[in-house]
């Protein structure tokens, strides 16, 4: 009895042994070939002595026994001359088809010289045939038993090889497999317009995001931005004003647009849309999200926001620099921006001043009221000046009015009092979160108070040393639309990897700033989440919950479905450690309900 963690001795498989007959049932040896166990004997040369018919350089000869006798007579007739071409080689027959001679082993004929009662002159009739033509009948069972002598002591039913299917028949079951997957996204897509029905908002459109193999943190966030209304309006806007430009540059903000204009265009309610040109065109912008590893949905917001930041202003700077230089057709009668007296208005920028020119500031500092006046009200005129000599203000986008906010960092120093205020812009608030906690709470901590003491202490200028100091953040002008982001990866030094917390965090439905703002009572309502399930920050997929004309939907790549306002509460998070809920509320999408700016 061969053993059940034995290798086989034909293939060397381990897999499954039939008790009954002393053979591995995956081993593809037909059972013809194999001699009894009692004849089977191994060498150090040769520790198998039959193996798979696998051909190897050794079997490409005519003469492959290893015995004296050569292989000639159980091929042909004495007096026939060897074979000349690939059609002349013998055809030997088996259960499983037809064997020509370039594939046949030297064990194999050894193994059936070794049989008792069988030699080669009673070997199979010998059939002519090509090496590329098929046989007539592979699989066909003998007529009679005296056909193909029976060669196997322990007989067993051969196994029935399944017929390869033509491509014709592939391509059929194929378009059968694509259109029932069409009717079941149709089945899907009615659902939803049938649990709408009259209430399906007039001029709205829910449309799925096709998945290219893990752009799922893609599709999450875009689905949060297209049902924050006010960015698509302005959107939407920018393209109508803009896709009559034929030579303007693709970039960005021109697929996202493209994008959106899409889904508002549609004459249907409800499907799905491939959004492949905008998803290129990230892949081309930032390396980071060219591979099919894992990405990260906040990366991707705050580097799609950036992006179409930097888009808007380099066209805004770039169409005043178009209306305050004159054309260069009317500067033939000499310089133009001269005045009677021969004073030049602006100053002309040559590539001299790009190379050396700088910018000086004088600043005057009262030594009793410890105070400097305003930079706009400068005897010496404006101070922030590009080197043409026009004010550098900053630009404010309709993506600046959407989402940007100003926080206020305040140090005040233990010794003087002198407290010390710095502000700083976001487009996101990044929280830390804590077990069995809530929104509420995690801005409180946000914006507590923090003291600077022993290596942390804090360089004040009045007393020219480092000294104690208490820290504290509040946000001074909230945006319209406040994003929060759950820091739920989080870096464990003992495991020397991220791990993702699973901790419960309520995050409701009105959102209240009274504890971050000084004498502010912003309010915000809940409009969109996105979603991470899974289990660790290398893996796992995104989905997001959109609230639309008071319906809450559920977008899951190309799938929409209608959910209940209670499902929201089962992506809070995990009151318990271990647990095998991994649907966590990972960005929030708040909207002021104060009215919009």
């Amino acid at each position: 009895m061969v053993g059940f963690r034995d290798p086989c001795p034909c293939c060397g498989n381990t897999k499954r042994v039939l008790s009954s007959l002393n053979r591995w049932s995956s081993c593809p040896i037909p059972s013809a070939a194999l001699p009894p166990p009692s004849k089977i004997q191994r060498t150090s040369s040769n520790p198998f002595p039959f193996t798979c018919i696998r051909p190897t350089d050794a079997d490409y000869r005519l003469d492959v026994s290893p015995s004296p006798t050569p292989l000639t007579p159980l091929l042909a007739d004495p007096a026939t001359p060897p074979p000349s071409s690939c059609s002349d080689r013998p055809v030997y027959p088996t259960t499983h088809g037809t064997m020509t001679e370039t594939l046949l082993s030297s064990s194999f004929v050894r193994a059936i010289g070794d049989r008792p009662g069988i030699s080669v002159a009673n070997a199979p009739a010998i059939q002519q045939g090509s090496c590329s033509d098929p046989p007539a009948d592979p699989i066909s069972p003998p007529t009679k038993k005296t056909d193909v002598p029976v060669l196997d002591p322990y007989p067993h039913p051969d196994p029935v090889l399944a017929p390869v299917p033509e491509m014709k028949e592939v391509k059929e079951r194929k378009s059968e497999n694509e259109t029932k997957a069409v009717s079941v996204q149709e089945e899907r897509e009615g659902e939803l317009e049938k649990a709408l029905g009259d209430q399906f908002p007039e001029g709205e459109r829910y449309f799925g995001l096709e998945n290219f193999g893990n752009t799922c943190y893609c599709n999450s966030v875009l689905q949060a931005l297209y049902f924050c209304i006010p960015f698509r309006e302005q959107l939407l806007e920018y393209y109508s004003n803009n896709k009559n430009l034929g030579d303007a540059e693709e970039n960005l903000l021109t697929c996202l647009a493209d994008l959106f204009t899409q889904v508002t265009s549609q004459k249907k309610k409800t499907g799905s849309i491939a959004p492949k040109r905008f998803v290129q065109r990230v892949k081309k912008q930032n390396e980071l999200f060219r591979s099919y590893m894992h990405q990260d949905a906040h990366e991707f917001l705050n580097f799609l926001l950036n992006e179409l930041v930097d888009i808007l202003e380099k066209e805004t700077n770039s169409a005043k620099s178009c209306e305050t230089s004159p054309p260069s057709d009317k500067l033939a009668n000499g310089p133009r921006q001269l005045q009677a007296n021969g004073v030049r208005k602006e100053p002309i920028v040559t590539w001299v001043h790009k190379c050396f020119q700088g910018i000086l500031t004088n600043e005057t500092r009262c030594l009793s009221c410890e105070t400097s006046p305003p930079s706009d009200k400068l005897a010496n005129g404006p101070r922030q000046l590009q080197a043409n000599g026009v004010r550098k203000e900053p630009i404010v986008t309709w993506v600046h009015k959407c989402f940007q906010g100003i926080l206020t960092n305040e140090t005040r120093c233990l010794r003087c009092e002198t407290v010390t205020a710095r502000d700083e812009t976001f487009f996101d608030l990044s929280l830390d979160i804590e077990q069995n906690s809530s929104i509420t709470s995690c801005l409180k901590n946000f914006c507590s108070t923090e003291t600077l003491n022993a290596e942390d202490k804090f360089f004040c200028d009045k007393c020219c040393s480092l000294q104690e100091a208490q820290k504290s953040m509040k946000i001074k002008k909230a945006p319209y639309i406040l994003v929060i982001h759950l820091k739920r990866f989080k870096y464990i030094e003992q495991l020397g990897r991220y791990k993702k917390l699973s901790y419960r965090v309520v995050f409701p439905m009105e959102l209240k700033l009274n504890n971050t703002m000084d004498n502010s009572d912003s309010e915000y309502s809940l409009f969109a989440v996105v979603v991470h399930v899974g289990s660790g920050p290398n893996h796992g997929h995104y989905v997001s919950l959109v609230k639309s004309h008071n319906h809450w939907l559920f977008f899951d790549d190309e799938n929409v479905e209608m959910i209940d306002e209670s499902t929201v509460q089962t992506f809070f998070g995990s009151s318990q450690e271990y647990s095998s809920n991994t649907d966590h509320g990972y960005i929030l999408f708040y909207e002021s309900i104060g009215g919009r700016n």
